[in-house]
């Protein structure tokens, strides 16, 4: 007889396993609609006791015919193990090496050379190639706007235009003053310099006297 049991919790029978046609079987409690209901262990169990997902459902047979607890089959799984991938590593160019390998592999057509220098020549303006997203440049630009009077400038953005880094224009560039990076700043042909010389010559309370020396316009 079982006892001692809470509900809601399965618990073996703390009797002497019984014998039933010749085998030994126990019995389990377990929770069901109707309260504890019996289950039993692997071996050959009475008729009475047929067991279904989620319940116990007693399904009275003749007496003495018995039921015959079947393992169920295994099911063959296959735990898939992914490779280790090892995370890309950063492939870290410095600006120097990018601007040696264009100028190897990158030259200047005919009308990009011919475009930079139309832009140069331009007679009292303060010429700025750029880029819109180089830090650079627009340190560069915050000098230059706060200059007053404001000198007449014409600024070619050379990204907006389709050049890549370092491309064809900036080549044409390279050729006139040795450098392909941007910014570059000229007038009446004369290259003043990039970022660097510009933030120095502003340091030094030198950049207006400068571009006056060199007749750019203001406005």
């Amino acid at each position: 007889m079982m006892s001692g049991a809470m509900y809601g919790t399965p618990y073996t029978a703390c009797a002497q396993p019984a014998v039933a046609g010749g085998h030994q079987f126990v019995h389990t409690a377990v929770p069901g609609p109707g309260g504890y209901q019996m289950v039993a262990a692997p071996g050959t169990l009475p008729a009475a006791c047929v067991t279904s997902q989620g319940a116990l459902h007693v399904q009275p047979l003749p007496l003495g015919s018995v039921a015959t607890w079947q393992q169920p089959p295994a099911v063959a799984t296959q735990t898939f193990v992914a490779p280790h991938v090892p995370a890309p590593r950063p492939v870290i160019i410095s600006a120097a090496s990018e601007a040696a390998h264009a100028a190897a592999t990158t030259s200047a057509s005919a009308s990009d050379t011919a475009f930079v220098e139309s832009k140069i020549s331009q007679p009292g303006v303060l010429v700025f190639f750029s880029k819109t997203y180089c830090p650079f440049v627009i340190k560069a630009k915050e000098i230059l706007a706060n200059l007053r009077p404001r000198p007449v400038m014409d600024v070619i953005e050379l990204d907006v235009l389709g050049q890549p880094r370092h491309g064809p224009m900036q080549q044409a560039l390279r050729a006139k003053t040795g450098s392909s990076t941007v910014p570059q700043a000229f007038v009446n042909g004369t290259y003043i310099g990039g970022c660097q010389e510009l933030s120095s010559l502003h340091s030094a309370g030198q950049l207006m006297a400068k571009l006056q020396q060199l007749g750019c316009r203001f406005s």
